[in-house]
């Protein structure tokens, strides 16, 4: 039965994360509780559907899609938009940005949703989202977070950054206050993933014993840094909390995940978006990490050196017609199958999800240098295209930074950048500042952000 909390977050908080995006909460969430449950022919229905409604919108008014339509001889209204799906170029982050307006509709109906990302791929990227998609992608997480018995109201202890320490402007540090405010009302206790001492790491770990949340939830490693510390000092959560424990933006490996086990006696799910697409795939308690089918269609690419059907993740936003993202390289790695879960849910299913795999350093002090501060500090640093970190010797980093074309990093935007990260980090952490003609992917393809000092030479 849900409690009084999670009623009034239903009926108020949730409304008022989507009066946000301007979407109405109710609906989208009928339609997405609806969605999971279709059998198979009704969701390529439903997908084929709203594809075409995509691709005539985007025809019509998106000016590189009109181009790349027309280029097909295509016709949204009569052909199978699958067929002219699989025709229309993917795109990565620097086509992207360097298409600006001509991935834009020329008739809004609305403003868009902006967010900022450094992404785990280490290169910032500005998305315009269409409020109807946030809305969508916002409420997915919560569809699979109610597959684990967690409703809307339940308290969620949060390890994630608010950006408020590093806003730089009244306007953003506003923004990030009442966002905030929004995630109170709906029980999110948000927790600094900045462990940067053993005292930070102590008070997140009492504060959590004092609040017994139904769910945790966060970064992979700030998570594992947690759990590992309750583990070292005899700290187990519940008994009969938290409900479970998910996990996004990285990988863990076994040997984290059995800690993270033994401190918290709850099941672990795992959560894969990004902010460019939102929640893409949601695990469910059978293991299966389910594919948001019902609002976005997720494609593999063939990838050299992979096999087995490992490739490529492309995705595209079926509700996104305004600022469309379609056929959007993801950067990770995946195999997708359509075998039925036991779970009795239709939406396909993702595989072997490799990448997003980031090192952390630790200072000679034993303060954690983790890859979380540099992506929220390059949340402002437009001249940066991407960037590596690395260890010349403990608590010794150097921030690599390649720019775009023609850019320049001004000296107070060094100043500023640095200044960001040594407040999140360390105090006895050493922090210069590089820039390079060019910084490349690993040989897999991937590219690697955090470089330890066994690697240092390749890049120093």
């Amino acid at each position: 039965m849900s409690t009084l909390r999670s009623q009034l977050a239903r009926r108020i908080g949730l409304p008022l994360k989507a009066l946000a995006k301007r979407e109405s909460t109710g609906r989208i969430v009928d339609d997405l509780d609806k969605g999971q449950w279709l059998a198979p022919e009704q969701l390529r229905a439903l997908r084929e559907k709203r594809l075409r409604r995509l691709l005539v919108e985007v025809g019509r008014d998106v000016p590189f899609y009109r181009e790349q339509i027309r280029r097909l001889g295509a016709d949204p209204q009569g052909d199978d938009p699958f067929e002219i799906l699989r025709g229309l170029p993917t795109i990565n982050k620097k086509m992207y940005r360097e298409l600006g307006v001509a991935l834009r509709s020329e008739s809004p109906r609305r403003r868009p949703i902006v967010a900022h990302t450094s992404g785990t791929t280490g290169e910032r990227l500005e998305v315009r989202v269409d409020p109807d998609a946030a809305a969508y992608r916002y409420l997915a997480g919560f569809r699979g977070r109610s597959w684990w018995g967690i409703e809307p109201g339940d308290s969620e202890y949060k390890i994630w950054g608010s950006g408020i320490r590093t806003a730089t402007g009244a306007a953003e540090l506003a923004y990030k206050v009442v966002r905030r405010m929004k995630d109170w009302a709906i029980g999110i206790t948000l927790v600094s993933p900045f462990f940067q001492k053993r005292e930070d790491v102590d008070e997140a770990a009492r504060l959590l014993m004092r609040k017994k949340p139904k769910l945790v939830f966060g970064y992979a490693n700030s998570i594992h840094l947690l759990a590992a510390h309750m583990v070292r000092n005899g700290l187990r959560a519940g008994p009969g909390w938290p409900k479970a424990v998910g996990y996004t933006a990285e990988m863990l490996m076994d040997w984290q995940r059995e800690d993270i086990a033994r401190a918290f006696g709850a099941p672990l799910f795992a959560e894969y978006g990004s902010c460019e697409a939102g929640v893409m795939a949601f695990q469910c308690p059978q293991g299966s990490m389910h594919t948001s089918d019902d609002i976005m269609i997720l494609e593999t690419l063939p990838t050299p050196g992979c096999a087995d059907g490992l490739g490529g993740v492309v995705v595209t936003d079926l509700m996104a017609t305004t600022y469309p993202l379609i056929r959007y390289q993801q950067g990770d790695l995946a195999r997708l199958g359509s075998e039925t879960c036991t779970c009795g849910r239709g939406l396909g299913r993702l595989f072997d999800l490799t990448g997003r795999m980031n090192e952390r350093f630790a200072s000679r002090s034993g303060g954690i240098i983790d890859f979380i501060v540099f992506d929220q500090a390059m949340k402002e640093q437009d001249a940066i295209r991407c960037f590596k970190v690395v260890e010349r010797g403990p608590g010794d980093i150097v921030f690599l930074a390649e720019l775009h074309a023609g850019r320049e990093w001004n000296l107070a935007d060094r100043e500023r950048f640095v200044k960001q990260c040594l407040s999140l980090l360390p105090a006895d952490v050493a922090l210069s500042v590089q820039v390079a003609d060019h910084l490349p992917s690993e040989p897999s393809g991937k590219f690697r952000i955090m470089i330890a000092a066994s690697d240092a030479a390749r890049y120093l």
